[in-house]
């Protein structure tokens, strides 16, 4: 539901993904790849609206998540960890966007890492946003 609610395009993205890879048709993991990649640009977008466009998918998530200084904590080390799980599932989506090769099975556990990772960022983006400002 918070998916939904806070990165609309990026849901639809791995909606997408979902399709592509039950389809199983020559082309599923060109196609689930791109909607994949495609759903953590969105997904860093979504949460950063404000940001310059072309500013980079880590540089936006940590924006979110309250900058580097919110990352220092513990609780920051597992967000700052959940940030580089999107960065790092990102390379080789990109490379089966380029290649069309892989496997469908391989591409679930990425997809299942990119829900995980996304609930923790937003999880902590409500807190950012529900904090006080400081004095």
């Amino acid at each position: 539901d918070t998916i939904v609610r806070r990165a609309p395009t990026a849901y639809s993205c791995v909606i997408g993904a979902m399709s592509a890879m039950e389809s199983r048709n020559p082309d599923a993991v060109r196609q689930a790849c791109a909607s994949l990649r495609h759903a953590i640009k969105e997904f860093a977008r979504e949460l950063t609206p404000m940001l310059p466009p072309k500013t980079d998918v880590r540089t936006r998530l940590r924006t979110a998540l309250g900058g580097e200084g919110n990352l220092g904590s513990s609780h920051g080390a597992y967000l700052a960890a959940q940030v580089e799980l999107l960065w790092a599932v990102y390379k080789p989506l990109s490379d089966g966007v380029h290649t069309g090769r892989g496997d469908v099975d391989d591409l679930v556990v990425h997809l299942y890492s990119l829900l995980a990772a996304m609930c923790a960022v937003l999880g902590t983006v409500a807190e950012v946003e529900a904090a006080p400002p400081d004095a």
